[in-house]
């Protein structure tokens, strides 16, 4: 069964599937399976890439459609100078595990913080 729509796939985002008039959620969804079908014959699918080097400025990265590991810049690190592997920001941060062990704790606003006197 084709459910008539408005939606132009080459424009829309998921945005566009929340709402349309005078259908219910299961026929959104069927419309929104057509557009991930589209998505996917089009080549536009999301996808995660594995990386095998961790966090860095240059990462070895692979992915569906590229099984051999590739040499890639990244633009969505947050180490750009590396400093992640510097052996004194490596000693320290070994330092501090030893000292204080790990864990994320809870920021001040959730766990509260105050001095004790």
């Amino acid at each position: 069964m084709t459910i008539k729509h408005n939606i132009d796939f080459q424009k829309a985002s998921f945005k566009d599937f929340e709402r349309i008039p005078d259908l219910n959620a299961f026929q959104r969804a069927e419309i929104f399976k057509d557009f991930t079908d589209y998505m996917e014959v089009q080549g536009h699918m999301n996808y995660r890439f594995v990386t095998s080097n961790g966090c860095g400025p240059e990462m070895w990265v692979s992915s569906p459609f590229q099984i051999e590991p590739k040499k890639c810049v990244s633009l969505v690190s947050n180490d750009y100078l590396n400093f992640t592997q510097h052996p004194k920001v490596k000693a320290a941060a070994i330092a501090g595990i030893e000292k204080y062990g790990t864990g994320a704790g809870a920021s001040p606003l959730i766990g509260h913080s105050r001095q004790f006197k």
